[in-house]
């Protein structure tokens, strides 16, 4: 799709698309795979991940209500 980290802009507009009948599970399959992310990081020796994994993955991911 593009070369930035996964979800870039067009993957976020993809994904919305696709789970906007039912946004919960949007939530609880990027909050998966946020998490594959922080053991792939933590695998790889960091002591940590980066503190950016919340906002890069489950943040953007909202709905406007009403």
């Amino acid at each position: 799709m593009c070369l930035a980290n996964w979800p870039c802009v067009p993957a976020k507009v993809a994904l919305l698309e696709e789970f906007r009948t039912f946004p919960s599970v949007l939530l609880i399959y990027l909050s998966a795979q946020m998490w594959d992310a922080v053991d792939d990081t933590l695998r790889q020796g960091q002591l940590s991940p980066p503190s950016s994994y919340h906002e890069r993955f489950v943040s953007w991911a909202r709905w406007p209500i009403g």
